[in-house]
């Protein structure tokens, strides 16, 4: 078996978002303040499978 190539990655990744939105990146305030720096979180539970 070989590994995949990007060109496999690519062609995964647009059947996968044919049934799956891209998750929300929210900033966070709280761990922003705390860290310095800008914090995202990506909302993986706000997938319907999450």
């Amino acid at each position: 078996m070989q590994p995949p190539t990007l060109q496999d990655v690519y062609r995964a990744r647009q059947v996968v978002y044919r049934y799956l939105a891209p998750t929300p990146l929210i900033r966070s305030a709280a761990m922003s303040e705390a860290l310095g720096c800008e914090i995202y979180l990506k909302l993986e539970t706000a997938t319907p499978i999450g």
